[in-house]
């Protein structure tokens, strides 16, 4: 078990972001006064296998695409399925079902600026890897994908 600062301001951050407490099992919470101060104070302890990155990564998770066009026409319906997954470990992983039934998987590593709200792909092969804006807002993700005077143009919301 490790034990874990700050929990007051870990499980406000959760509140905030909307996030179930199911993500960490607090296995042991103390509460005492130290030495007749009046001050409490809180432990919580927290087994090595639950992911505390989920709580302050918001950004990690599921995808759904909601909207794609290319050059200014809707191609929504062409792509089944288009989900994007983003893991802890900086993963990227895109899934889809192009018309014909074939399943896609493409997989390559990220990095996200929270500040910025910037996330960047790296070693992605194909169209993705091309000249690509990815910005994360609000459990949106926005994908702008530049090739020549052309303009893909996709919105994923967090599910």
């Amino acid at each position: 078990m490790k034990k874990v600062k700050n929990s007051k301001k870990i499980v406000a951050t959760a509140l905030l972001l909307g996030l179930s407490f199911s993500v960490f099992t607090a296995l042991k919470t103390q509460t005492a006064q130290a030495d007749g101060l009046g001050v409490s104070y809180e432990k919580v302890f927290i087994q090595k296998s639950d992911s505390l990155k989920e709580i302050t990564k918001p950004h990690v998770g599921f995808y759904e695409c909601k909207e794609i066009y290319f050059n200014g026409e809707t191609k929504t319906d062409e792509y089944k399925n288009l989900t994007v997954e983003l893991t802890a470990k900086n993963q990227f992983i895109l899934r889809y079902q192009e018309e014909n039934g074939k399943k896609i998987e493409k997989k390559c590593k990220y990095s996200f600026n929270p500040e910025t709200g910037v996330l960047k792909l790296k070693n992605m092969r194909g169209l993705w890897g091309m000249k690509s804006k990815i910005t994360l807002q609000k459990g949106e993700m926005n994908v702008l994908v530049r090739f020549g005077k052309k303009n893909l143009k996709l919105r994923l919301e967090q599910i």
